[in-house]
């Protein structure tokens, strides 16, 4: 696995009944990803992302916030297979920390959250440069487990507020340093 740099758009949809499937209307955004080989095809990345969205009316935030963001960024562990010259898949686990930050004018609301994540990317090589640096376009997608336990709220809503599932599908382009 060579050393890479990626950027990308991505657009997360969160699923289930709970408190961020029900009351935010996300709309794409973007991502930055680093990631560097350990052995073989084996490696680790950092990356982060940041999403813009609106928030409904809701029971619980009441009607005071009229915009959000969810900014993520954390760890994960691909894992390269390629087949042939130009193509890669790579599945990978990872953890982030995630803060949905609620705005009104001058006022921030922020829910802290962590997520466990699967992802898969597919790779395909579009160039590859004299130096045997290559350009390669992504297509990938990450389904996970979000908590946030710290989050205080009476018990009946606990669950509602501190449990979801989302589902990120992203585009981008990888720069791959030989």
């Amino acid at each position: 696995m060579q050393p890479s740099i990626s950027g990308n758009l991505t657009m997360p949809f969160f699923l289930g009944d709970n408190l961020l499937a029900n009351d935010y209307d996300m709309r794409p955004g973007v991502g930055l990803n680093f990631q560097i080989g350990i052995v073989n095809r084996l490696g680790i990345g950092l990356f982060m992302s940041s999403v813009t969205g609106q928030v409904g009316e809701t029971r619980l935030l009441g009607n005071f916030f009229d915009r959000a963001r969810w900014n993520s960024g954390g760890i994960y562990l691909p894992y390269a297979i390629p087949i042939g010259d130009k193509i890669i898949i790579e599945p990978a686990v990872g953890f982030a920390g995630a803060v949905m930050t609620n705005f009104d004018g001058n006022n921030k609301f922020r829910l802290n959250y962590h997520r466990f994540f699967f992802n898969a990317n597919f790779k395909y090589a579009i160039n590859q440069f004299e130096s045997n640096d290559r350009l390669l376009l992504v297509l990938g997608s990450d389904i996970s487990r979000i908590y946030g336990p710290r989050i205080q709220i009476n018990a009946q809503d606990q669950r509602y507020v501190q449990h979801a599932a989302m589902l990120n599908l992203n585009i981008g382009l990888v720069y791959e340093i030989f």
